[in-house]
């Protein structure tokens, strides 16, 4: 590999959280095009990755002065139990790096029609949430958002 991105995942009171999954992607350039995933590593006891990165060929020089953003990387990193996280890398970055995932909560609920109790999968459910997240509220996305499935059920990740 050309070089290695590495770091540690953590919870919002520092404790590692081993097993989260991390996925490093070319974030979307000016052209729009699709954006390739490049490496997956897990997190170890301690919360530590390492993500072996061969370099593409859109991130060579004379590429990157043709479009300038397509040298950017999203590294995201997901557990159970906790709320994503990602962030934007410009192309040379190694690291390391410290990803913190807040804790969150599952809000499960069905959605079903009045007039029977029948399931109605397809429903979209906002819920609003009367403590959110600092990002979130700057964000002005005090609502969650999720769909039901095929049997009306609906799961809502929720910070805690």
């Amino acid at each position: 590999p050309s070089r290695v991105i590495s770091g540690r995942v953590r919870t919002d009171a520092g404790e590692a959280i081993p097993g989260a999954k991390l996925r490093l992607r070319q974030a979307l350039g000016s052209s729009g095009a699709e954006a390739q995933e490049l490496a997956r590593a897990t997190a170890t006891e301690d919360g530590s990755f390492r993500l072996a990165l061969d370099t593409p060929p859109w991130l060579d020089s004379h590429s990157l002065e043709a479009d300038p953003e397509s040298g950017l990387l999203s590294l995201a990193a997901s557990a159970e139990h906790f709320l994503p996280c990602e962030i934007l890398l410009c192309s040379e970055a190694t690291g390391p790096f410290e990803l913190v995932l807040p804790s969150a909560a599952e809000a499960s609920l069905m959605v079903i029609a009045e007039a029977d109790g029948s399931p109605i999968p397809g429903a979209e459910v906002l819920l609003r949430v009367a403590a959110v997240t600092e990002t979130q509220a700057q964000a002005g996305r005090p609502h969650l958002r999720c769909r039901s499935d095929e049997r009306g059920l609906a799961r809502c990740t929720v910070p805690a």
